[in-house]
Parts: structure tokens; C-alpha cells; sequence
């Protein structure tokens, strides 16, 4: 079941724990600065593949504001690059394959046209979610599998990854990631705690514990955890984001069993029941072998193109 959520513009009335400005400086502006991809950068000729893929990482306890946050880089997102050019498909149900290709095939019966250069993927829930290696597989391609189903030879794939723990995360994307979200830390799990030192430090732990013990306590102590950076080098600063953005994205949900009406908190719905399709393996051998065909092409390809290349400069030193 896909769901269409509209997120309504609020006031911002939290208030947040005045954390050491020396030692973590406010880095809202460079976090955002570094996920935006300049247009002029972005899009500078359908002749090459230049698909880009920007992993971020988003940790916290159970209502401690992750979702939020979530929603305000799709809202960043949406304003750099236009809605009509964005597709944001969120999930916390089915599994990373799931929703890699669905991202990329669309339901224009619903209004949904795969075929957009921005592409941002949300996989919520992920603490402890054991990812199969083809899935792995498909997270390394995805540039690679969104040229493949949309024909797009430029843009962007954002893929955001929600947990309850940042250690118990596959390390497959915790290896991988540009971006680290602290917005709280395990408070009894000590072993965990010194873990979570090696990265964010120590002063990052204590400010952290600090403001998680209270945060969930009251809400006005939310809106406010530790990112890390990667550039100009490595570094660790403060990210502050709001209760409520305008936020527009797909989510992925199950169909209710019995076939009975599914309201969220949001009032806006949106049925549909995908029909299940099995794929024999005679056909997924034909597939893989059309794919494996495809690739030694383009190796041979550039085989012939480097051979070329060789001989002219051969002939031009002679």
C-alpha cells in the first residue's frame, strides 16, 4: 500500500540544551551545504553517467525526533531541485530490495513517474535488519539500477537509513556513509557507550546523554543531536531541525489484512494493491544472463576504446 503524506507547516516552539559551542559548533548549515549538489554540477550533459549517491545515517531512540529530521532534508531536497523533479519513497516495513525496485519502477496509475533525476530512498527501522548480499548488491548498483529502469544518465540517489542504534546497524551502510546523525545515545548499555566514544568522543557521549535523558522527558529539549562531516576533514558538530516542515513523499505500506480501510494520523489516503508476480527461475536465469551479456559489451567496448587510444598516442610520439 502506497501512502501520499503531506506534512502542514507549524510554528517551531521547541527548546533545546544549550550544548558546548566550542567544542561542537552549530554545523546545520554545512550539513546541508554539503548534501546540496549544485544544479550546474548535477546536470552537465546526458552523455555520461553521472549519477551520484549520497548515504546518510539517522540514529535515535524511539520518539526521540529522527523521523523529523527525515522530513526536514526531504523538505530541503524538494526546494533545491523542485518537487515535480523528486521522487521521496519512505518505508519501515518491507525490505531494502523492495524498496530499491520500487523506486525506480513508479505506478503512473497513481501519479507516481519514476523517471526523475532526484531520487530519495527512506529505510526506517533498519536496527538489527539482517540485509541478504543481494540486497548489498543492490545498494552498491543503484546508480547503475536507476540508469537501467528510468534511461536517466544524471542525478542523484539519496539513500537515508533510520535506526534505533547505530552500532547494531549493518555495517554494510555504517562503512559506507557520508553522513551520521547523532540524535541520542544508549543510556544503561555502557559497553555500547564506549563504542559510540571511538566515534562522536567522549564529550560528544556526555552531551549526548545529557540532552537524551531529558529529551525524553519533555519535548521542548528536542531538535538538537551531533552530525559528522566529512569534509573539510572529518569533524563533529551540532544539527538543530524543526517540529514540522512541508514535507511531500511516498510511503510503503502493507495492505490491511481483511481489506479494511488503513487511516494514519495524516487523513490523506491512498489505496493500492499490488498484484503478486512470481518470476520462474528460467526467467531470472535469462535475465542474468542478458545482464552478464550487457556487461561484457561495455568491457569490450572499453577494451577497443583504451586499444585506440594507446595507438594514437603511439603514433603521435613517432
Amino acid at each position: 500500500m502506497i501512502w501520499k503524506v503531506n506534512i502542514a507547516i507549524l510554528t517551531l516552539g521547541s527548546i533545546v540544551i544549550k550544548m558546548n559551542e566550542k567544542a561542537f559548533p552549530n554545523a546545520t548549515h554545512d550539513f546541508y551545504r554539503l548534501l546540496h549538489i549544485p544544479k550546474s554540477e548535477l546536470f552537465k550533459g546526458s552523455h555520461k553517467e553521472r549519477i551520484k549517491q549520497l548515504p546518510i545515517i539517522i540514529e535515535g531512540l524511539a520518539g526521540i525526533g529522527k523521523t523529523k529530521l527525515v522530513e526536514n532534508i526531504i523538505h530541503a531536497i524538494q526546494k533545491w531541485y523542485g518537487p515535480e523533479n523528486c521522487n521521496i519513497l519512505y518505508t519501515n516495513e518491507f525490505s531494502l530490495g523492495i524498496l530499491i525496485y520500487l523506486a525506480f519502477k513508479g505506478f503512473p496509475d497513481l501519479g507516481w513517474n519514476a523517471k526523475k533525476p532526484i531520487q530519495v530512498l527512506v529505510f526506517d527501522d533498519a536496527t538489527s535488519i539482517k540485509i541478504d548480499r543481494q540486497e548489498q548488491r543492490q545498494f552498491f548498483s543503484i546508480r547503475h539500477l536507476m540508469h537501467d529502469e528510468t534511461s536517466l544518465n544524471e542525478g542523484i540517489v539519496y539513500t537515508i537509513f533510520v535506526t534505533h542504534e547505530w552500532w547494531r546497524l549493518d555495517t554494510t551502510f555504517r562503512r559506507t556513509a557520508l553522513f551520521s546523525c547523532f540524535l541520542s545515545v544508549p543510556l544503561l548499555d555502557q559497553w555500547t557507550l564506549r563504542e559510540y566514544a571511538k566515534f562522536i568522543t567522549q564529550e560528544g557521549v556526555n552531551e549526548l546523554l545529557t540532552r537524551t535523558s531529558k529529551a525524553l522527558r519533555f519535548d521542548k529539549f528536542k531538535g538538537i543531536g551531533l552530525t559528522v562531516l566529512p569534509q573539510p576533514q572529518p569533524h563533529i558538530g551540532r544539527i538543530y531541525w524543526q517540529d514540522h516542515v512541508n514535507a511531500e513523499y511516498w510511503k510503503l505500506k502493507r495492505s490491511p489484512e481483511k481489506g479494511e480501510p488503513y487511516v494514519d494520523m495524516f487523513k490523506h489516503i491512498i489505496k493500492y494493491h499490488p498484484k503478486e508476480e512470481m518470476i520462474s527461475e528460467e526467467i531470472a536465469t535469462q535475465i542474468l544472463e542478458q545482464r552478464k551479456q550487457k556487461n561484457r559489451e561495455r568491457q569490450k567496448r572499453w577494451y577497443w576504446r583504451q586499444k585506440k587510444r594507446l595507438g594514437e598516442t603511439l603514433d603521435n610520439e613517432t
